[in-house]
């Protein structure tokens, strides 16, 4: 009888929350649809039309006219580039060589990227004669542009051989002084050098 009691308890326990919740309305009601999201370079991070005037001065009139181009057929690649334009013109008064002509060529890079995207979009409104001879220059400027790009991944590739060679040597050495290595931090680890200090 005990046993036939905690069963029918057991089964109400169990069967109780399946009763309950299938008693629910069981219509499913689609969420919305979220907002179409169109990035707009301009207002966000909100550059003001003061701001633009500003960067623009800080160019040279070539790259403000291709940029003038670009606006005209694609204002968030225009904004985007304004925006990046402050990085690449900044001055860094305390660089060595190797990081002036990195910098130097990254502007490069990026004054190529900007005259490729106006012939781009003089191409789009260029009449059928004027495409060649557009079509042309953009080829120039993508071989000029690859060029330098692959120059940049050349000079990368050199400095990460030298670091690698500099690692090899410093992991020669120090196997070669392992036991010296290890006996210097014990005696530091167990303040056994304080008498082996230069001063």
């Amino acid at each position: 009888m005990k046993t036939s009691y905690l069963t029918s308890v057991l089964l109400v326990i169990l069967l109780a929350p399946i009763i309950i919740f299938a008693q629910e309305d069981s219509t499913f009601i689609e969420p919305p649809a979220p907002p179409k999201f169109d990035f707009d370079f301009r207002s966000f991070p909100g550059m003001t039309p003061k701001e633009e005037k500003a960067l623009l001065k800080s160019l040279k009139k070539d790259l403000r006219n291709e940029l003038k181009v670009i606006k005209e057929f694609n204002k968030n690649k225009y904004f985007g580039f304004l925006r990046e334009s402050q990085f690449k013109n900044m001055n860094f008064p305390f660089i060595v060589k190797r990081e002036k002509l990195i910098q130097q060529r990254e502007r490069e890079i990026f004054e190529l990227e900007v005259k490729t995207e106006a012939l781009a979009a003089k191409f789009e409104k260029a009449n059928k004669n004027e495409k060649e001879n557009i079509k042309r220059k953009l080829r120039e400027r993508l071989n000029e542009l690859f060029d330098i790009k692959e120059e940049n991944r050349k000079q990368e590739v050199e400095e990460l051989q030298q670091e690698l060679e500099e690692l090899k040597k410093s992991l020669k050495v120090r196997l070669n002084n392992k036991n010296e290595i290890i006996n210097r931090r014990l005696q530091e680890l167990l303040h056994e050098d304080k008498y082996l200090e230069w001063d």
